[in-house]
């Protein structure tokens, strides 16, 4: 059989922003089931007989294609078939992106027959797409587009060969589903009035445009005054509504978070102008299509006729969809707007149900915030993002191992991390990514992150394949250490961020210049990361057989604890500074605290006493963030009694007061959209840690070994009067049930066989009934 070649266009080289065409017919007999294995930089749309068959080329690296396999039975025939591929080449690096060779790769299987990328394959400029410099969405993400629906097809060329580019492999995880339509109704309307504005964006056309508020039958002309349900399309505009304004607006709300494909359909005259902005929340009265550097605009000109359009290139996170109208001719008539869902293929196998009502609406979700963080890799947010950041993917994968019972996505994500390590023991900031900095601490969290994988999933090769990295990474570190402490590294790489809350933790440079010494700085929470990494390191060593090197991970790891307390422990304000040395500032964080107590630092006496203030609301140190809370509820939960039921309040309180303003997923942090210069996240996959929190210590179960080989039971009670749900394993579902019955607890567990569970004693005891389940 002929072997596939990397195709791309003759001479256009690898400028940015390229949209191409691509065009093979064959005849064949289709009496087997099909298959087609297909590859693009950067990303690309296929087509079996104008039928779809898939989108979405995996986040790999340049060195390193992948190729995704599609079954396209349903679409080939016998005879004559036509596949047609749309390639976006991005170009430009970004947060989950590195620029490589342009180009396409095809193998297309049925029966014994093959057809193959090479020089059977014509391709085309897209003339519709406008190609070269363009917007990006955000300085993290890739271009925005304009699409003429007017421009004329192009000729049709043979195709290149590119021998530059290795033979792809297939791709580790399935491919996102893409979904029906999301429901999508007018909740606004209006005539605009558009400033000029030479050299203006789209987005901040949009932003700009001056709306004036109609009712609906006043702009639509299928609508009456006394409609049941004016919300509902089709939406016809007439020119002459529009009177002497520039143009028509229409805003759409799709229910609740979304992500996908942004989804057009109308009937219009040629040279409509559709401007389409997508966002999480209205301001204003509008969706925020510019904030800043970011714009989340784009624009379709419309041809003559009914038309519908998808743009495949670039997934669109919000609710809301924002249409401005203009250079309107004639009736213009809205049919559809808003997106075509594209998930990660999922089993929502955790539950968790409870008598508490909002407790089981934050768990639900925080179930569906996760699902929208996840498609080739776990992503920061949808939004403005999609990156992968190893502190916020181990916290995301926490929650997804109960929430979904989901092992491949993680491993996957975490190799990708792994592959980006430098010469300095630093892993990029993202993956894939080539960037100007790193964060030292999400390194630590990348330990952490291979270790729960390995209890969790107990997958042990998968565990083998990262030791070599993390052997690498501690000797990097031991290298710069310094009286078994690991000094902040110095230089513009590091970029030294731990949490949100104030401006010293996020990394600016407060610390003032005494007189232009340059010392070392410790960071506490660097090297509390450092211990928590260390025993991660020897967790997965000792699984893998390697003892002596886990012995030495813990002997190291017990020598920075000790150090760690005997450089940041402040005996006048009995806590834990967050700096020292250098020209550190004074600073006590609930972070730090937290960290402490999670390495077990403290003595006995003394962790008593911190969990104790950091229990409390007003404890005077600088306060945790959604993102790292993780951290200060397990540091407290390590002894449930006493600090329990103020935590699981808190998390009623917070993720509730989200509830309340109308969340349909969790925010970056407490702020919301006002956050970051109006750039806050509404959706952020870290804010999902409740449905882990509920199933680890209200439902009681963690695993203790590899795979759930043994698991504890310990419920924590007295927060809710009985609570009922099941964790997914390896092995299959762990379920759970318990109540309050008079002053006792009655419980009910029933496992997989070859898994043991461990209980640990409470302070109020519980007769558990056990039953094995068979098969």
């Amino acid at each position: 059989m002929k072997e596939p070649s990397w195709i791309w266009g003759p001479e256009l080289g690898g400028e940015p922003n390229q949209y191409l065409e691509f065009r093979h017919e064959f005849t064949i007999d289709a009496n087997a089931g099909a298959e087609l294995c297909l590859a693009a930089d950067t990303n690309f749309v296929a087509f079996l007989n104008e039928q779809y068959v898939g989108t979405g080329q995996f986040s790999d690296f340049p060195e390193a294609k992948t190729f995704s396999r599609m079954d396209v039975t349903d679409a080939i025939v016998t005879g004559q078939n036509r596949l047609r591929v749309l390639v976006h080449y991005c170009g430009v690096d970004h947060f989950s992106y590195i620029a490589g060779h342009p180009g396409l790769w095809f193998r297309l299987s049925c029966g014994n027959d093959e057809v193959v990328s090479g020089e059977n394959t014509l391709w085309r400029v897209s003339s519709a797409y406008r190609q070269g410099d363009m917007p990006r969405l955000t300085p993290m993400m890739g271009f925005t587009f304009e699409y003429d629906a007017r421009k004329g097809d192009g000729t049709w060329s043979p195709a290149e060969m590119v021998s530059d580019i290795a033979t792809p492999e297939e791709r580790s995880l399935p491919m996102p589903v893409l979904k029906q339509r999301t429901a999508s109704r007018v909740v606004g309307q209006g005539v605009l009035s558009r400033p000029k504005k030479d050299g203006a964006t789209v987005a901040e056309l949009m932003q700009r445009d001056f709306l004036s508020c109609r009712r609906n039958f006043e702009l639509f002309e299928n609508v009456s005054k006394d409609a049941a349900e004016p919300g509902i399309l089709p939406a016809v505009i007439a020119s002459e509504q529009i009177d002497k304004a520039d143009g028509a607006y229409i805003i759409l709300d799709l229910k609740r978070e979304e992500c996908g494909f942004i989804d057009l359909e109308v009937e219009s005259p040629a040279g409509t102008v559709v401007d389409i902005a997508v966002g999480e929340h209205l301001a204003d009265g509008r969706v925020r299509a510019s904030i800043g550097t970011y714009g989340f605009a784009s624009r379709y000109i419309t041809k003559d006729g009914r038309q519908r359009f998808t743009h495949y290139m670039n997934r669109y996170a919000g609710r809301y969809v924002e249409l401005h109208i203009t250079n309107l001719s004639g009736s213009f008539t809205l049919l559809y707007a808003g997106l075509l869902p594209f998930e990660y293929p999922l089993d929502m196998q955790g539950r968790f149900v409870s008598p508490d009502t909002r407790m089981n609406r934050i768990f639900e979700v925080s179930q569906r915030t996760m699902h929208l963080c996840m498609h080739e890799h776990y992503e920061d947010c949808p939004w403005r993002e999609q990156a992968l950041y190893a502190n916020d993917s181990r916290i995301q994968a926490l929650t997804g191992y109960y929430a979904f019972g989901e092992y491949d996505f993680p491993r996957v994500s975490f190799d990708l991390l792994g592959r980006t390590l430098g010469n300095d023991g630093y892993q990029e900031m993202c993956a894939p990514m080539r960037f100007k900095f790193t964060i030292p601490s999400f390194n630590m969290s990348w330990f952490l992150a291979i270790s729960d994988h390995l209890r969790f999933s107990g997958d042990i090769e998968a565990a083998r394949r990262q030791l070599p990295r993390m052997r690498a990474m501690m000797d990097a570190y031991q290298l710069e250490m310094a009286n078994d402490l690991l000094p902040a590294p110095r230089g513009t790489r590091y970029w030294h961020f731990y949490d949100w809350s104030d401006g010293t933790l996020c990394g600016r440079d407060v610390h003032p210049d005494r007189g232009g010494l340059i010392k070392l700085r410790f960071d506490a929470p660097l090297n509390l990361f450092l211990v928590l990494a260390l025993r991660a390191a020897a967790e997965v060593a000792e699984a893998c057989g390697e003892s002596g090197l886990a012995e030495g991970f813990c002997r190291q790891a017990e020598a920075t604890s000790r150090a760690a307390h005997a450089r940041f422990w402040n005996e006048s304000v009995q806590a834990y500074e967050t700096f020292s040395g250098g020209q550190a500032i004074e600073h006590f964080a609930e972070l730090t605290q937290a960290l402490a107590l999670l390495c077990g630092v403290p003595d006995e006496r003394r962790a008593l006493k911190l969990r104790s203030r950091l229990s409390r609301p007003d404890n005077g140190w600088v306060p945790i963030t959604l993102g790292q809370s993780l951290y200060k509820f397990e540091a407290l939960l390590a002894s449930p009694g006493p600090f329990a039921p103020d935590i699981f309040k808190g998390i009623s309180t917070d993720w509730g007061y989200m509830l309340e303003q109308g969340a349909t997923s969790f925010w970056e942090t407490i702020k919301g959209s006002d956050d970051f210069g109006f750039a806050g996240s509404l959706c952020h996959g870290w804010s999902a840690v409740p449905a882990y929190l509920y199933q680890a210590y209200l439902l009681g179960i963690k695993p203790t070994a590899p795979g759930f080989a043994t698991f504890e039971v310990a419920p924590v009670f007295g927060i809710i009067p009985s609570a009922e749900g099941q964790v997914p394993t390896p092995a299959g579902l762990i379920h759970v049930a318990w109540e309050k019955v008079g002053d006792e607890y009655v419980g009910q567990l029933s496992h997989p066989p070859n898994i043991a569970p461990v209980f640990v004693e409470q302070n109020t005891n519980c007769r558990w009934t056990i039953e094995i389940k068979k098969g």
